[in-house]
């Protein structure tokens, strides 16, 4: 892309027509200072988008238009043309040639072009965005700008390598991205404002528009149920109308049956309770009767279970000893066993015995012929010898067999001992507990005596309760009927008054809309109280004016009219208080008054109203006279010559003019004040019938406490009777349980005690045989020991005289020893045979007595079950006597209950015919009563049919569906409620609603588009720097590079470099300029002289254009502050890139000069305009 030309209008000093053509290579604008050179290159920045006046030397935007001379006159627009070629499409714009036209007026407003075409001057910006050709890149070098570039802040230097990199879009962008970012989180937070605010209008109207639909469906349903009411109420009381007419001959027939079945049914009541009276002494004789029995029966369940106890006591004897008796069967059969043994033993020894005598009496025949007197004498030692070997052999086995019965002995005493020690704690434990338990029965036969007498007394007293409550239940029920007839009464009338039913339509209408008119007082029958005495005459004397509104002023008047008129609900007569004058009758007539008989008073002295409302009575019956009778009335109005209304307590009516209004009708209506009279009296009685009630009620109360109280007493008493009874009995039972298991632990503990002093005084006998058999053993043991040294001495004497018969004599030792060994075994032998005798003799004594207990144990057994059969068959009588008397107790009850439900009807039943006697009196009274009000009651409803809904009766009952009066009323007593519990109501609600509900969808719709946007933002700008770090770091490093390879060529040596102030941050990174000149040492650009910087600034131009070369370059002076030999430098360097990029040279020095193609002079001919003269060099060389 070439620079082709630049058009100058009227911008600053160049106030004419100035085109400034620019051929490829160098072009030089020369002048003395002040012509206007500079002028040029502020009209190239300001066409390309320069904002700042201060830049344009300037301190408002209109000051860059000529401002005129001594000779011209100010123009009124600048414009500044600059044309491109743009065939290689540098630019991104579709066209070969780019014309940029910027123009300005005097009043401020501008304009952009573009090829002729209006553009904004952000499209002007963004064409030579990242071009490197923009209003604040290097290729535009103004005056100051090298100065600039050293004494910038290192961020500031940023921009140069920004331009180069092409990321000024990005930062544009991101810059513009914050902006839209920082707008986005203001409308955020305004939306956010204005959603809370929303939100808080619309939930309360959210809800105001539910209660306001709430309230028109309510008002829907309320109208066409209150049409269905109106029907229902005029056909039922159309209905009541026509029995109230046949009720008073019905009543007299009535009466005179109640009078006959009063006096039949008194008659009946006495017989039914003298019947009652009667069946209940029968009742407490039986179920004194039923409690002997009850009492009898567990007495003999007690004995019962006492025998069965014992039976069972009785058993387990009878099991020990058939267990016993086995046992000792047993050791009888074996002692009988071991006794035919012994037997068998005793035989075999004796043969042997006699069989070893025989052969003794050989060898001592034998021995007898071989030296007789010592072998005699060893005969008799060895005799002796084998005597006390028999000896000691017995009296080993008796300590043998005495130590065998100790042992057992030992360990039948060890196991008996804990037995007895067991019996005596048992015997003890059992003594304690028969005490314990008998103290226990003779204190609860004491208690149950004096419960019976309470018991008693409380059923006395419960009975006495139970007719006060049936007596006060009845007068409650009575009351509480008579109270519901008045509160129903009463609603009606409240409900008459609450709907203005008997107003005019329009009066009703007004009165409904007293929230909505402010000041409406309320109709003249609401001011005021009337006695009930002049009720009648009031209201007759008021007429039609009773239904006239009183308000507070003309105005509300006015207003209340026209909401009439705009609503189209009819018409009404106002009585304004700031208005009304009050009227009264001359004190002339006022004396012919006061002294006339039968005059009751002026009427307006007969009512009380507030004090600011007494205008209004003074206004309505100032000029009436209240008068007792029609005769008084007249006579008194002949007096004042027809000229003073008057009016009777009886209604009839004297006109002034003498014209007379009187009669009945037959269905007599009330008015309005009746009706408010009555209301107020009703309320009175319902008060006072409310407080009597609620003392009945509370009466009734305290007495169904009390009677409860004393039912539950009395049960508690009874269950106290019958558990004292249960415990009575039980505690017997226990005694007798006691006394028996008392018995057989005694029998036990004096059997075991017997057998323990039979055991011991056995051991005693034991120990003594023991001790002599000891003392036995030990002198044979010492004799045997003699005798064997008798025999040893002996045998060797008989050695030396017989050798021969020393065989015979051993045979015959031998012999004789064996027959001491049988002697000795045959005697041991008939020991155990007479122990075993002994033995068995003593365990068939055992067999024998405990087959005598054990008979004994059957006989008592069998004793038990004919007792048992006998108590079996005596608790089954008394059972069943307690089962008929069980039944027919219960029969009695029911009889019982049935006279209680016959003396409650007979009661009930002549208290109705007493009460229904007494109302059938009253009934007649209140006929014409009711009848008054029935016929009011249709006249209201027809009229509110008529007034409200426009419909006649007939019309009304075609369109009605409902047929449940009751059902009616119900639903609309709870859609009135559901209404008035909805208060006031805005029905503007619901539109207004639907419109901040729209806005606050809207908004919050718009609210999440703008976070999306938010998100949307953050990511474009975290993604643009990412770019412009990657851009800013690769650039930089080239321009760096370059910059250190150009420094020493341009300076003749030397060293520099650019070096970033945070590495770790390039998207805020500063750039530093150290260089070092040749002969000095590396240093910041700041600390250099004027020229060096200057040449350093150069230096980095040159370094950017090496890297990024860019089609046209300005500089303005920019080697201004070099030497000669560093002009000739930047001259060289100039022509080095001239043949890629144009410059344009604003200058001075020759050296630049020389170098120039083109040379434009710029010179002030006419003072404060300057003219423009070209040289082309290339030409004149």
């Amino acid at each position: 892309m070439k620079l082709k030309s630049l058009e100058l209008t009227g911008f600053k000093s160049f106030a004419d027509h100035t085109q400034i053509d620019f051929l490829p290579g160098i072009t030089s604008v020369v002048g003395p200072n002040g012509s206007g050179k500079s002028n040029i290159i502020e009209a190239l920045r300001w066409v390309l988008g320069e904002q700042s006046v201060k830049s344009l030397r300037g301190e408002k935007m209109p000051d860059v238009i000529f401002a005129g001379s001594e000779t011209r006159a100010p123009l009124n627009r600048a414009e500044v043309n600059l044309n491109l070629d743009n065939s290689d499409r540098f630019l991104d714009f579709a066209s070969d040639e780019v014309t940029i036209t910027r123009r300005i007026y005097r009043d401020g407003n501008s304009e952009f072009l573009l090829n002729n075409q209006k553009v904004r001057l952000r499209d002007i910006i963004e064409l030579f965005m990242d071009t490197g050709l923009g209003k604040e890149s290097f290729s535009i070098i103004s005056q100051g700008k090298v100065e600039s570039i050293f004494n910038s802040k290192p961020q500031e230097r940023r921009v140069f390598i920004e331009e180069v990199a092409g990321v000024l879009k990005y930062k544009q962008e991101k810059n513009q991205a914050q902006k839209e970012l920082r707008e986005t989180t203001d409308h955020l937070d305004r939306v956010a404002d204005i959603i809370t605010e929303l939100y808080q209008q619309r939930e309360p109207l959210k809800e105001q528009a539910s209660l306001a639909k709430d309230y028109l469906n309510q008002k829907e349903q309320y109208d066409r149920y209150n049409l269905s009411r109106l029907v229902l109420e005029i056909g039922q009381n159309s209905q009541k109308l026509q029995a109230v007419e046949k009720d008073d001959q019905r009543l007299r027939e009535i009466l005179q049956k109640n009078q006959a079945q009063t006096k039949e049914q008194e008659e009946k009541l006495q017989a039914v309770r003298l019947s009652q009276q009667t069946l209940e002494s029968e009742i407490d004789e039986k179920q004194q009767r039923l409690v002997q029995l009850v009492r009898q029966n567990e007495q003999l369940a007690g004995k019962n279970q006492m025998t069965q106890q014992e039976a069972a006591f009785h058993e387990e004897r009878k099991q020990a000893l058939v267990e016993k008796l086995a046992l000792h069967r047993q050791s009888l059969s074996e002692a009988t066993e071991q006794q035919q043994i012994k037997e068998q033993q005793a035989q075999e020894l004796q043969a042997q015995q006699a069989t070893a005598l025989q052969a003794i009496a050989q060898l001592e025949d034998v021995s007898n012929l071989n030296g007789p007197t010592l072998e005699n004498k060893i005969k008799e030692f060895q005799k002796a010898i084998r005597t006390l070997e028999q000896t000691k052999m017995r009296c080993l086995n008796e300590q043998e067999h005495l130590q065998t019965t100790q042992t057992k002995l030992a360990e039948q005493l060890t196991q008996l001992q804990p037995v007895c020690v067991e019996n005596q704690a048992q015997v003890t434990q059992i003594e304690q507990q028969l005490t314990k338990v008998q103290a226990e029965l003779a204190q609860i036969n004491e208690q149950q005596s004096q419960n019976l007498h309470n018991l008693q007394a409380e059923k006395l007293k419960t009975d006495q309760l139970h007719k006060q409550v049936i007596y006060q239940e009845q007068r409650l029920k009575q009351g509480q009927n008579i109270l519901q007839k008045a509160k129903a009464q009463a609603e009606t009338l409240a409900n008459i008054a609450d709907t203005y039913s008997g107003y005019y339509q329009g009066v009703r209408a007004i009165l409904k809309a007293k929230k909505q008119i402010p000041g409406i007082v309320g109709s003249v029958a609401e001011i005021m109280q009337v006695p009930a005495e002049y009720a009648v005459a009031i209201e007759t004397a008021l007429g039609a004016q009773v239904q006239q509104v009183v308000v507070q002023s003309t105005a509300v008047a006015k207003k209340s009219i026209q909401y009439l008129t705009q609503q189209k609900l009819g018409r009404a007569t106002f009585l304004p208080q700031d208005v009304i004058k009050a009227r009264s009758l001359s004190a002339q007539k006022l004396a012919t008054i006061q002294a006339a008989p039968g005059v009751v008073g002026i009427a307006h002295q007969l009512v009380q109203v507030k004090p600011e409302q007494q205008v209004i009575m003074d206004y309505l019956l100032g000029t009436t006279v209240i008068m007792a009778d029609l005769n008084q009335a007249t006579a008194l109005a002949a007096r004042l010559n027809q000229s003073v209304k008057m009016v009777t307590l009886q209604g009839e009516i004297i006109n002034p003019g003498g014209s007379l209004t009187g009669g009945a009708d037959r269905q007599k209506r009330q008015g309005l004040l009746m009706q408010k009279q009555q209301q107020t009296k009703l309320e009175n009685e319902i008060q006072i019938m409310q407080e009597k009630v609620v003392t009945m009620q509370s009466r009734y109360q305290q007495l169904q406490a009390d009677l409860t109280a004393q039912s539950e007493k009395l049960k508690q008493l009874q269950a106290a009777d019958l558990t004292q009874v249960e415990n009575e009995q039980n505690l017997r039972n226990q005694v007798q349980i006691f006394e028996i298991e008392l018995k057989h632990s005694r029998q036990k503990r004096d059997t075991n005690l017997t057998l323990v002093k039979e055991y011991e005084q056995q051991q005693t006998e034991l120990n003594q045989q023991a001790q002599t058999v000891a003392a036995e053993l030990k002198t044979t043991l010492a004799d045997l020991v003699q005798q064997e040294a008798n025999v040893t001495e002996y045998e060797a004497y008989l050695a030396n005289l017989n050798q021969n018969t020393q065989k015979q004599t051993a045979d015959l030792q031998a012999t004789q020893q064996s027959l001491a060994v049988v002697n000795e075994r045959l005697k041991l032998v008939e020991i155990q045979r007479q122990e075993l005798s002994a033995q068995v003799r003593n365990l068939t004594d055992l067999i024998a007595k405990g087959e005598k207990s054990l008979a004994d144990l059957k006989v008592n057994e069998e004793q038990r079950q004919q007792s048992l059969a006998q108590l079996a068959e005596k608790t089954g009588d008394v059972q069943q006597e307690v089962a008929d008397l069980e039944e027919l107790v219960k029969q009695l009850q029911q009889q019982r209950q049935v006279h209680y439900q016959e003396v409650e009807q007979a009661e009930q039943q002549f208290k109705r015919l007493t009460s229904l006697q007494e109302n059938t009196y009253q009934e007649q009274r209140q006929k014409s009563i009711a009848k008054s009000k029935l016929e009011t009651l249709l006249d209201q409803a027809l009229n509110e049919l008529a007034e409200s809904y426009a419909l006649t009766y007939e019309s009304a009952q075609q369109q009605n569906t409902e047929t449940d009066l009751t059902i009616v009323r119900r639903r609309l007593r709870l859609l009135k409620q559901g209404i008035d519990e909805l208060g006031e109501v805005n029905l503007g609600a619901i539109k207004e609603y639907e419109r901040i509900n729209e806005r606050y969808t809207f908004l919050s719709e718009q609210q999440a588009d703008l976070l999306t946007a938010k998100e949307q933002l953050e990511f474009t700008m975290n993604e643009m720097d990412k770019e412009v770090k990657e851009r800013f770091a690769a650039t930089f490093e080239k321009v760096s590079a370059a910059f250190t390879e150009l420094f020493p060529r341009i300076f003749g040596g030397g060293q520099a470099r650019l070096i970033l102030t945070d590495p770790t941050d390039m998207l805020l990174t500063g750039i530093e300029i150290q260089a070092q000149p040749p002969g000095k040492k590396l240093q910041k650009l700041s600390l250099l002289s004027g020229g060096e910087r200057a040449l350093t600034a150069i230096t980095l131009l040159f370094a950017i254009l090496h890297v990024h070369p860019v089609p046209f370059v300005v500089l303005d002076e920019a080697e201004a502050a070099l030497d000669d030999a560093n002009v000739a430098r930047y001259a060289q360097y100039l022509r080095d890139f001239d043949q890629r990029t144009q410059f344009i040279v604003i200058t001075h020095r020759k050296g630049t000069m020389l170098a120039s193609d083109v040379m434009y002079g710029v010179t002030m001919q006419e003072s404060g305009v300057s003219h423009l003269v070209s040289v082309s060099l290339e030409e004149l060389d």
